[in-house]
């Protein structure tokens, strides 16, 4: 493989080329994967609205989120895609959920212990949704196959998460409005941040999603003979 296409210019570059190529598809599966982010803002101002809305972070956030990766992860290689791709994590439930909640303890772990562990065990174990969704790896074998692949260039990607962290602020204003609806300070925060949110949701994030699905499909194609098989 081409050195060049492990670099974060190639990522962003790639990715950009597969929104204009799927512009459609790409806006149509990030509505549907931001609209639980709003449903879960408005749910969270009903009564006992605090406990749905973490049965949706935890029953259909997740899945929702490894579907969405596989979809882009589709799409960035090349192969057909459909809108009813992003639901593919629900039909291995078990496994994105066990990936997911093994991947953030780990992570919450590295940030207690000091700020520096818990960057690198982000940029070490980040790719695991991914490999579980790819290759359909056990949770713990997705978390050893996310570690082999970015072993040497986590460097490189944790510039692609301080790009990725840049520009996730822009959905703030409007979740600040969520979080106060109903209020004049939400309203105004509402209106301001409802341009810029969607900027955010509509072609940002499926733009980042993309070019992170880019640095999995180009690190983990250096290990297409790593002999890690499914146990669930």
């Amino acid at each position: 493989m081409k050195n060049d296409v492990l670099t974060v210019k190639h990522w962003l570059m790639h990715a950009w080329s597969v929104f204009n190529k799927n512009p459609k598809l790409m806006v149509a599966g990030a509505v549907i994967y931001a609209s639980t982010y709003v449903i879960s803002g408005l749910i969270s101002h009903l009564p006992s609205g605090c406990y749905i809305v973490l049965l949706i972070n935890f029953f259909i956030s997740i899945p929702l989120t490894g579907g969405w990766w596989f979809l882009l992860l589709q799409l960035v290689r090349g192969n057909p895609a459909k809108l009813l791709d992003i639901f593919t994590g629900f039909y291995c439930f078990l496994r994105v959920w066990l990936t997911s909640i093994l991947t953030t303890i780990i992570l919450l772990i590295g940030l207690v212990l000091f700020l520096v562990p818990g960057i690198i065990w982000v940029l070490k174990y980040g790719l695991s949704i991914f490999a579980t969704m790819d290759k359909e790896l056990a949770p713990h074998k997705a978390l050893e196959f996310s570690s082999i692949i970015t072993d040497g260039y986590k460097s490189k990607l944790f510039l692609l998460l301080l790009i990725s962290l840049v520009l996730f602020p822009m959905t703030w204003p409007f979740a600040i409005g969520l979080e106060n609806i109903g209020s004049s300070k939400g309203s105004f925060y509402m209106i301001v941040g409802i341009v810029p949110y969607l900027v955010g949701f509509l072609f940002v994030a499926p733009l980042l999603t993309a070019a992170w699905a880019t640095a999995y499909d180009t690190l983990s194609n250096r290990y297409k003979q790593v002999d890690i098989l499914p146990t669930i």
